[in-house]
């Protein structure tokens, strides 16, 4: 995640089972992170993990 401190932060909804969510919020407790905090870097990983498996397109080929 970068940590741009003028980056500007913003809210994100998520619809799930109370339960999961529940156990969600157990175990960020217990990692002594917030929910927050797991989330972001999970997404953040995502999108690294998706930008490193995907083609990449051809520079200099055009066409025909």
């Amino acid at each position: 995640m970068p940590n741009d401190i003028d980056e500007k932060i913003i809210s994100l909804r998520v619809f799930m089972p109370e339960s999961l969510r529940n156990n969600f919020k157990a175990v960020c407790a217990k990692q002594g992170k917030n929910m927050s905090e797991v989330v972001s870097e999970f997404v953040t990983n995502y999108v690294a993990n998706y930008e490193e498996n995907s083609p990449k397109p051809d520079k200099g080929k055009g066409t025909a």
